[in-house]
């Protein structure tokens, strides 16, 4: 509800995020809470952008990196913090710096490795069971937000980003499997790369 709200109001709703960030922030501590608080991050970024940082920023781009380099296969949180780093990359200019830049590429690298393998293993046992088919879904909806983070990263242009890594990981992603919601975004990361270099490299 506070991420709709804010996203909605934009720098409107500021005040009260003020208020409500050191609660929020407190809650992220605990585990079962890091997906959701991931997913609120992204709606503020999207809402507010540049008027987030410094304060705001500072305090979640470190948790968010925290997310995407963690080893902990939990696709909720990965697809949240994914998508909320993403978000940040492509509205805020803080987060277009190396201290966020490399361990964001190294985390979305590793959890897209894991969540191939993954899927690897599920697909073939998927029409056994519903609840086979809802894991495979959570993994590929995971990797699509993972795909779109990494074209969001393209797009900014830095010349920080390994591209030569990068834009295969991307491109082999492609078409997006599950989450069509974030295709538009996609469609749009791979006409703005093609456009600035001629081609998708």
């Amino acid at each position: 509800m506070l991420g709709a709200l804010a996203k909605a109001k934009g720098a409107a709703f500021r005040s009260t995020i003020d208020t409500l960030m050191p609660r929020i922030l407190k809650l992220r501590k605990e585990s079962a809470y890091a997906g959701a608080v991931a997913g609120f991050f992204a709606d503020l970024a999207d809402g507010f952008g540049d008027d987030l940082f410094p304060a705001l920023g500072k305090d979640m781009m470190p948790l968010l990196i925290a997310d995407v380099t963690s080893t902990d296969f939990d696709t909720m949180t990965w697809r949240n913090s994914a998508f909320a780093v993403g978000q940040l990359f492509l509205k805020t200019s803080l987060a277009n710096t190396q201290e966020y830049l490399e361990p964001a590429a190294t985390g979305l690298q590793a959890i897209l490795a894991a969540l191939e393998a993954k899927a690897t293993e599920l697909k073939p046992k998927a029409a056994e069971s519903a609840a086979l088919r809802a894991e495979l879904d959570d993994v590929l909806g995971c990797r699509d937000n993972v795909i779109s983070a990494l074209g969001k990263m393209l797009m900014i242009g830095s010349e920080q980003l390994p591209r030569a890594t990068l834009v295969p990981l991307f491109v082999g992603g492609l078409p997006l499997a599950n989450d069509f919601a974030e295709s538009q975004n996609v469609r749009r990361q791979a006409k703005v790369r093609r456009h600035a270099t001629g081609q998708l490299t």
